[in-house]
């Protein structure tokens, strides 16, 4: 028997009458570690990519002028916590709002991930 909170759920109808057999999907798990190792592949190019471009054009290279602030008045260490706490809000939320919002979840982890590689595609394209 499927567990009732999963959303992932189906009945299958046969066609002698009502429902005879519920199917759960067991991939949702799957789906969800695949799409929290990319959230945080996406920002670790991110910020690699960050690093390997400000060592060459130096911190005015950078687009995101948050970025530049706390880069610039506070180093990089406060920069590498900003940029976990970041990933952590969006996987915490992904993992909270997914229980009752599933495609709101879905939704929240594809923009954390389209986010880091934007991220990670303009620090290519800059330097």
């Amino acid at each position: 028997m499927p567990d009732p909170r999963n959303r992932l759920a189906c009945t299958v109808q046969s066609q002698d009458g009502p429902a005879s057999t519920t199917h759960a999907w067991q991939g949702g798990a799957q789906v969800a570690t695949i799409g929290a190792g990319l959230l945080v592949f996406a920002h670790a190019l991110d910020y690699v990519t960050f690093l390997m471009m400000v060592l060459r054009g130096g911190i005015g290279t950078e687009l995101n002028p948050i970025v530049v602030v706390i880069a610039g008045d506070y180093g990089l260490t406060l920069l590498t916590v900003a940029k976990a706490a970041a990933v952590l809000l969006v996987l915490t939320t992904f993992l909270v709002v997914g229980r009752s919002r599933p495609r709101l979840a879905g939704t929240v982890l594809v923009s954390g991930i389209f986010l880091g590689g934007l991220g990670a595609a303009s620090n290519i394209a800059t330097f």
